[in-house]
């Protein structure tokens, strides 16, 4: 499993526990929710100030999430 499909699995895994949808995540982000899906789908698409709103929005710990292995 790829860095990114880790990534991405942490993020729906989260969601779903959180009960966070796609679009209260692209509200949150200011994005529109096409391109929440495409970053969801590609986490190595997310500029640092995303991560971070996406971090603070599931609570991950950011650099645990920078850093997965």
């Amino acid at each position: 499993m790829t860095v990114n499909e880790k990534r991405r699995e942490l993020i729906m895994i989260t969601m779903f526990k959180r009960k966070i949808t796609k679009n209260k995540l692209a509200a949150v982000m200011n994005l529109s929710y096409p391109t929440v899906l495409s970053k969801i789908n590609n986490p190595a698409s997310l500029k640092l100030q995303e991560c971070d709103t996406l971090c603070k929005t599931l609570k991950i710990n950011l650099i645990e999430f920078l850093t997965v292995k």
